[in-house]
């Protein structure tokens, strides 16, 4: 190392007494920067030549060095540099050594042995804990008489819910958390766009303080963010240990002190469970979410709410706490974070089959911006979307409109498209099949008027996924697979239906509508495959691809044509996705699954059954199986399904539950008989033949 710099100094000196002879001389024997990167001649006047004095430059003479001279200076000061740095952990360790020693008792209580599980292994965070960077929040069980914390969290929390579970903060790599969090928002904040890169960096890591929420606020980010990387130290304990335990605290701190940040956190981490049949945990966080925005006043929009008549004040009014936003972009993330909750509510609610948490009725406020607007805190008004009313007629700034916006605004759709699929219908009666059919073809125009009005990105994805395979478009596919999804689920009633009668049958429109959207989705997969795109999408994504492969099923079971083999293209990119998102993996494995059992019925050849006869059997058996749950006022949630029913048939009922449709009186008209006990498994669909 010493040889190296008394190098370093020779060469300066050197070049230093050359540049002073030549200024004895009054010119310089090297040409000035400038010059050098223009590649002009320089006169070498001493102190400036002619062409900084004319462009009012500063004239800097360097000497021109060897080829490689400069490549060992650098090594040189790296190499200065990591002795110095070298130097500086090992004072730090010793330091943390010894703070360590005083802060903590020698030995730990026996009764606290029982917790062992709980606890991260020492050699696990030793590995984690390498090189004593800054303290990183990573959250662990100690024996809750631990005298003296060692971050100040634990002082934090000694005064709220959080000290029953003894929370501690130890330390993680600095560097570490910095690339998860950059993963959270390639990855994830793309099509969950409820946070501004800029500020939410400030909170995270900045010298912006928002006390425990911001903690809160980390948590997610991380534990949502660690499925996407590699690093060999997060070995799966650990990785498990970091949600389970950033779930309890960002939970409690809700419950304990809620406000804007805490309600962002838990809202993410509710994207971990979605999918997940036979948990409540992501109902349990939407409802909270929900329940404390809308009392926080995040639904309602004052400039409207005040300025219109149109409104009906609801009892739930007069118990708003109403807290003014300190400034627009706080105003935009509380739009942000409730239309994302009533996002995230449909597809749960329509996957479980239960009853949204959120009403249309307490969104009354305007749609969220584009999001160059939001990050550049540039105020703007869109659109307000009044209750009961169609999307067309409500006036809209459409230049403020982004992808977030019209995803919203298809979810309104996506509502009542779901309100008329569950509406009870009696088939024999003429009056009640005109009228629902009436309310399919107003959704059915006011979709079709939506769609005709969407900008022209909407309509270039599959050449931007070659041309710009980045996160920045990953919003537009989310919104093509919600599109599609409305449209399965607008169409396929009047294009699939179980029973039917003389005065209501199927429509082979509606039934071309399900294939188009299904064969658009199709393509956009094989374009997102292609480019790798797939983990920059997430579960509303995979539901759009769940949603359009159980059509295919359906379809084949009517006997008119066999099972599109392009099934496997969605299947394939569930998988891909499922090492992501643990809802995509459920739903390739379902799908799997009933292909497999195809496969084998179809090989064993019994009775001469075809692939579309079994699926019609499989549709029929789900049928009379949640017909005879709706008679007996039985639950249809599917949680409540998951813990009665199992093996075969419960893949069945995820599967073809979606269209079990018309949804039929409990008391049928005399002289009817229940339409399941009269149809057989070939005849099934013979009004479709």
């Amino acid at each position: 190392m010493s040889d190296n710099i008394s190098t370093i100094g020779t060469s300066t000196s050197t070049w230093h007494a050359e540049l002073t002879s030549s200024r004895a001389n009054g010119l310089s024997n090297f040409s000035c920067r400038l010059c050098q990167l223009k590649k002009v001649k320089c006169d070498r006047n001493l102190p400036c030549c002619s062409r900084c004095v004319r462009l009012d430059r500063r004239c800097t003479y360097t000497n021109k060095t060897a080829p490689g001279t400069r490549i060992r200076e650098l090594e040189n000061r790296v190499e200065n540099l990591e002795c110095s740095l070298q130097i500086i952990g090992r004072r730090l360790e010793h330091s943390n050594l010894v703070h360590k020693s005083q802060a903590f008792p020698t030995s730990i209580p026996e009764k606290d042995s029982n917790n062992a599980s709980l606890i991260v292994r020492d050699a696990e965070n030793e590995q984690l804990s390498g090189i004593k960077w800054p303290d990183i929040p990573y959250i662990q069980r100690l024996p809750p008489d631990s005298t003296k914390p060692d971050f100040h969290l634990e002082a934090e929390a000694s005064s709220g819910p959080a000290h029953s579970l003894g929370l501690k903060v130890v330390s993680i790599p600095y560097h570490l958390q910095l690339s998860v969090a950059d993963l959270y928002f390639k990855h994830i904040n793309p099509w969950c766009p409820i946070l501004d890169r800029r500020k939410s960096w400030e909170i995270l890591f900045g010298s912006t303080d928002s006390g425990g929420s911001s903690k809160a606020l980390l948590y997610a980010v991380v534990a949502s963010a660690l499925r996407f990387t590699d690093d060999p130290r997060l070995t799966h304990p650990i990785r498990t240990h970091i949600q389970s335990v950033a779930k309890e605290y960002v939970f409690f701190r809700n419950m304990s002190s809620p406000d804007l940040i805490t309600l962002q956190a838990l809202l993410i981490l509710t994207l971990e469970s979605l999918g997940d049949w036979g948990s409540l945990s992501t109902a349990t966080a939407l409802t909270v979410v929900a329940r404390i925005a809308i009392r926080l006043g995040f639904g309602l929009d004052h400039r409207f709410y005040n300025a219109s008549s149109k409104f009906s004040t609801s009892s739930m009014d007069q118990n708003i706490i109403t807290i003014k936003s300190t400034n627009w972009i706080e105003e935009e993330e509380r739009r942000r974070l409730l239309w994302m909750t009533y996002i995230i509510d449909r597809y749960e609610g329509v996957a479980e089959g239960t009853e949204f948490i959120i009403r249309d009725e307490d969104m009354r406020t305007q749609l969220p911006c584009r999001y160059d607007l939001f990050a550049n805190d540039l105020p703007v008004k869109t659109k307000l979307l009044r209750p009961n009313q169609s999307i067309g007629q409500s006036p809209a700034v459409t230049q403020n409109l982004g992808s977030f916006s019209y995803h919203c605004e298809i979810m309104t759709l996506f509502t009542k498209a779901q309100q008329l699929v569950h509406t009870t219908i009696d088939i024999e009666s003429q009056i009640e099949v005109l009228k629902w059919h009436r309310s399919y073809w107003e959704l059915d125009a006011e979709l079709n008027a939506w769609l005709s009005n969407l900008p022209s990105e909407h309509n270039d994805i599959s050449q931007l996924c070659h041309t710009d395979p980045t996160s920045k478009i990953s919003n537009w596919i989310t919104l093509q697979g919600a599109i599609v999804t409305c449209i399965i689920r607008l169409q396929s009633p009047m294009a699939y239906p179980i029973t039917t009668s003389e005065i209501f049958f199927p429509s082979e429109e509606a039934r071309k509508h399900c294939l188009t959207a299904a064969v658009s989705l199709k393509r956009i997969v094989q374009d997102v495959a292609a480019t790798n795109m797939l983990s920059l999408l997430g579960p509303p994504f995979a539901f759009a691809l769940w949603t359009s492969a159980r059509l295919l099923l359906v379809h084949a079971s009517t006997g008119k044509e066999s099972l599109d083999t392009s099934i496997e293209i969605y299947i394939s990119a569930l998988e891909s996705m499922g090492k992501f998102w643990q809802a995509a993996e459920t739903y390739a494995r379902i799908l799997r699954h009933i292909c497999q059992r195809l496969r084998i019925d179809e090989r064993e050849e019994q009775n001469g059954c075809t692939s579309s006869s079994i699926l019609a059997a499989m549709r029929k058996r789900v049928y009379e199986t949640m017909s005879t749950r709706w008679l007996r006022d039985q639950p249809r949630c599917s949680t409540v399904i998951a813990q009665e029913i199992s093996g075969d048939l419960r893949h069945e009922i995820q599967v073809f539950d979606f269209f079990s449709f018309p949804c039929l009186p409990k008391r049928l008209p005399s002289g009817s008989c229940w339409p399941a006990d009269t149809i057989d498994c070939e005849g099934l669909f013979k009004t479709f033949k």
